[in-house]
């Protein structure tokens, strides 16, 4: 039995895979939200506002985390890109598709890399965390869009929770420096 969908003709059975495909992206945008405290406490890079609606001048830097005068460390703006595209994942919307996951990791790659070159070796333990946790999760989305099943969307969800596990120890490694 075929059924017409969207402009073309699909089975029954493919329209269950597009469903299970479709709820991989709430499971790693809720799992990489959930274990990264989303929330209005959040701290925010330098610009950004809690409210979508918000808009906020960046103030320049004045002082720096230690209190003394002069700029913030050169890293700090890569590590804002980093932050971003890691809430950006937690945004996702069901019809983003594996699509809108895979571009989502691809940003956070882009960014990680970024801030590997802006803080050299400084953050390199954490910064190997976050590479292996992230490779992981593109492996799992993979497996997971390939064959998408309970198992292997658990397994999605699991290797998200080793993202934000890498992102949290960056963060706490970081501490105040950047603002």
């Amino acid at each position: 039995m075929k059924m017409r969908m969207s402009g073309g003709l699909t089975s029954p059975a493919s329209i269950t895979r597009r469903r299970r495909l479709r709820s991989i992206i709430p499971v790693v945008a809720l799992g990489v939200c959930a274990l990264a405290g989303c929330s209005n406490n959040t701290p925010k890079p330098p610009g950004t506002s809690s409210s979508p609606t918000a808009t906020q001048s960046p103030s320049p830097p004045t002082a720096s985390p230690t209190g003394t005068s002069g700029a913030l460390p050169a890293y700090c703006e890569s590590y804002a890109k980093l932050k971003a595209s890691i809430q950006a994942l937690t945004q996702l919307s069901p019809n983003s598709g594996i699509t809108g996951i895979q571009t989502a990791l691809n940003n956070i790659q882009t960014n990680l890399n970024e801030f590997t070159a802006a803080a050299h070796s400084q953050f390199g333990p954490q910064v190997t965390q976050l590479r292996s946790a992230l490779d992981n999760l593109k492996k799992a989305v993979q497996v997971a869009s390939a064959t998408p099943n309970s198992a292997n969307i658990s397994a999605a969800a699991t290797a998200a929770g080793g993202v934000v596990s890498g992102y949290t120890a960056l963060q706490t490694a970081i501490g105040n420096r950047c603002g």
